[in-house]
């Protein structure tokens, strides 16, 4: 089980890397993710 790398931009994007394929990313509340959130 990998551990959940948590990135913070400064302009306050949220990024989480999961794995290299899945990596999620918050933007003004918004997500974005290489396989779907959820």
């Amino acid at each position: 089980m990998a551990r959940t790398k948590t990135y913070t931009t400064k302009d306050g994007t949220i990024i989480l890397r999961y794995t290299k394929e899945k990596t999620v990313i918050y933007k003004n509340g918004r997500c974005y993710a290489t396989k779907g959130c959820k």
